[in-house]
């Protein structure tokens, strides 16, 4: 298996377990803020999964303009603490009852926003902190195993953990999950190359030179015209897939599988698995990276949610959801590894903030715009469309890319 060739190296397999660890963190925060705030402020809940997402998008140019120009570890290390003294106060804050709105909305603000700083200069570490190029795809894969691994495990230990502690101490997890992060980092100061030898950390001397940051990573873009399509097929597939799976799901289950919770457990797990599979499957059959190969995952990722919606069962659903999920995580991995592969080492962290940026701006425009689509259409209706568009968009990139060499 190939992620072996990674994780039978300590230093690395521990950075990773760090990881895995602070993923499911995550997930168990996001669980406790929104029903916390469901609970007791209604359908003002929306804004605290919002406030991450926009503290992510404000950030993220600056996230990988920073990781580019200072010190990657030192900067991990920062956004671990800041997130630990974010969350750490909300256990309390929450048990005590006195708990408002504004609490989670800051909290949330400030774990986005120095997510988007910690997770550009992690990403860009990965070239120099592995020996070999399987080495390095293999991290490449583990890493974004991570939070697929974290959303299928943190839900399914929501029944554990309540029955041996409130719901409120879900968020000193989170919080020390960011302290297990931290503390692995520092340890593996002497173990890991945190940075190139020719990188060359340096403050700006002037907001000109933040300037100049800003336009090298978009002109750095603009010259390959297949990673601007891609960018641009991100930011339209991000918003699909917020309206046909974040919104489209749970509505498709309401109108036609009885509004039954438990299908829709089963449809949103079957996603995860899918998930999962796709990354390993990608990594250890030795998917090449290649363009037409990126696009060909995303074609398959519309292909999946078409099945949902025409299949007019739960089956149907569910497999055409691990089909979805598949061609999505091949897709996106084989896309970091390209990036990986030809981006410059001090380019890399604009790089992955801008697809990060990208991804997460579309997503966020897809749950705005969502709700007219579904009081003029039926679930079904409306999750077929967003499939089609997916494969017609991600058709064109594999057919228009397929030989495509940069100049």
């Amino acid at each position: 298996m190939k992620y072996i060739i990674a994780l039978r190296e300590p230093p690395l397999a521990a950075l990773w377990v760090s990881q895995v660890l602070s993923g499911i963190g995550d997930q168990l925060y996001m669980l406790a803020a929104m029903w916390i705030a469901v609970e007791r402020f209604g359908n003002q809940a929306g804004y605290v999964a919002a406030a991450i997402g926009v503290g992510r998008i404000t950030f993220g140019l600056f996230g990988g303009i920073i990781a580019d120009r200072f010190d990657r570890r030192r900067i991990m290390i920062v956004s671990d603490i800041v997130r630990f003294l974010a969350v750490a106060p909300l256990a309390f804050i929450a048990c005590s009852g006195t708990i408002h709105l504004w609490h989670l909305i800051v909290a949330g603000a400030l774990m986005g926003a120095f997510g988007a700083f910690f997770d550009p200069a992690l990403q860009a570490s990965l070239p120099s902190i592995t020996r070999s190029q399987s080495s390095l795809e293999a991290m490449t894969g583990l890493m974004d195993l991570t939070q697929r691994l974290a959303r299928a495990i943190g839900p399914a230990l929501t029944g554990l953990l309540v029955a041996i502690m409130p719901i409120t101490q879900f968020f000193t997890i989170e919080a020390f999950s960011f302290l297990i992060s931290a503390l692995t980092i520092v340890v593996l100061r002497s173990h890991l190359t945190w940075a190139k030898e020719e990188n060359t950390f340096a403050p700006y001397q002037s907001v000109q030179d933040l300037f100049k940051d800003i336009v090298e990573g978009f002109s750095y873009a603009a010259k390959d015209k297949a990673f601007i399509y891609c960018l641009c097929s991100l930011a339209f597939l991000g918003g699909l897939w917020g309206i046909a799976f974040a919104v489209g799901y749970p509505i498709l289950v309401k109108q036609s599988f009885g509004n039954n919770v438990v299908f829709y457990g089963y449809i949103v797990a079957s996603y995860g698995v899918g998930n999962v599979l796709g990354n390993v499957l990608c990594a250890n059959l030795h998917v090449r990276s290649s363009w037409i190969n990126v696009f060909g995952g995303d074609v398959l990722c519309g292909l999946g949610f078409v099945l949902v919606a025409l299949g007019n069962c739960v089956q149907a659903a569910i497999l055409g959801s691990v089909l979805a999920a598949i061609g999505g995580a091949g897709a996106d991995l084989l896309l970091l590894n390209l990036i990986m592969k030809e981006v410059p080492s001090n380019l890399l962290g604009k790089m992955m903030s801008l697809r990060m940026m990208v991804l997460s701006g579309g997503y966020a425009m897809g749950l705005i715009v969502a709700a007219p689509f579904f009081k003029i259409a039926s679930a079904c209706t409306v999750i077929a469309w967003c499939g089609a568009l997916m494969v017609l968009t991600c058709g064109y990139g594999a057919v228009r890319f397929a030989n495509y060499k940069k100049a």
